[in-house]
């Protein structure tokens, strides 16, 4: 089943019937779906997110999708038009979209492998979580994986390959830079040999994505946390490069790598966290299959600011690696 958790932070006014706006707006989302998927395969539940600490007026996580069975009393069928059945109880925690066979839903996988199965229901989701992607959101898939799964990908865990296998199912009709990968371990292993739902979607602020990245034609700028050469590789980070190698591999191209500072710390510092920002990249396209002939990574460390170093604003420009494709 389609389940549906509308969010909601304390203080919110509540203006319709339902015991929180959180399922309201889970029954609002419902609505799009009645049509394209059977009504009595979707469900609706709400969830706290306790008190809102962002800036007034900005956008914010308002639903998110999951698959579950439907739980006891966590999620009921969502009405067609908001009045005819009882909601949900109030705040109840969002079932895990998956821990056991899921009967219907639109992605599915098998035990130890990352290749999703699709069914009728998918593309009514995945149109409709595209068209609510607002312009300074992000949509987040996260794959669901168990410790006993066997895993043969080149990404750290059976959860993140999911992940990004779903996502290429959306890039072709949405920003490539803001369709995001996670990944989630989770309880169970009675999955073996039944197709089990292991993927779940939710639309946040590209401000708490986690990845930056600008393209303009072949030059590329990557964005870094403060003192950060990301010696764990950042899962979307290295999605992004997998990309790249391939556009490098099949163009015939070669790339320069260039790793930038902010003015934190002394000069001799900083020419080394670029370095290590631009070779962590090299790495990264060596792994996923480029020759390191065709790779070439240096530094500048703070020598080239492109905004103003006394602001933290400008200082997180300064902070990345520049890629020139040749």
């Amino acid at each position: 089943m389609l389940h549906i958790v509308g969010q909601y932070f304390n203080g919110e006014t509540n203006p319709s019937e339902f015991p929180d706006l959180g399922v309201a707006r889970a029954v609002d989302t419902a609505k799009h779906f009645v049509g394209s998927v059977d009504e009595t395969r979707i469900l609706v539940s709400s969830e706290n997110l306790g008190d809102y600490t962002g800036k007034p007026g900005a956008m914010m996580p308002a639903v998110k999708f999951g698959y579950a069975d439907l739980p006891d009393s966590a999620a009921a069928p969502a009405p067609a038009t908001g009045t005819e059945a009882a909601a949900p109880n109030s705040g109840a925690e969002a079932a895990a979209p998956n821990t056991a066979a899921v009967e219907g839903a639109p992605v599915t996988f098998q035990w130890s492998s990352s290749e999703p199965q699709v069914n009728a229901d998918f593309e009514a989701v995945r149109s409709k979580l595209i068209s609510d992607m607002g312009e300074d959101q992000a949509l987040r898939i996260t794959g669901l994986y168990f410790d006993d799964e066997e895993n043969d990908t080149l990404l750290n865990d059976m959860g993140l390959s999911r992940a990004a296998k779903v996502r290429e199912l959306f890039i072709a009709d949405a920003d490539k830079n803001r369709v995001l990968i996670a990944s989630e371990r989770v309880e169970g292993g009675d999955e073996r040999g039944t197709a089990f739902a292991g993927v779940k979607f939710a639309l946040l602020p590209v401000s708490e994505a986690g990845f930056k990245v600008k393209e303009a034609g072949d030059h590329r700028v990557i964005y870094f946390p403060f003192d950060s050469h990301q010696s764990s590789v950042d899962s979307n980070l290295e999605i992004y490069v997998a990309d790249l190698a391939r556009e490098l591999k099949d163009g015939g191209k070669s790339i320069r790598i260039v790793g930038h500072t902010d003015n934190q710390g002394n000069a001799s510092y900083n020419r080394h966290l670029g370095m290590m920002r631009a070779r962590m990249v090299g790495d990264l396209l060596a792994k996923h299959g480029v020759e390191q002939r065709f790779i070439r990574a240096e530094s500048e460390g703070e020598d080239s600011p492109v905004a103003d170093n006394s602001t933290e604003t400008g200082r997180a420009e300064n902070r990345r690696v520049e890629l020139f494709i040749q």
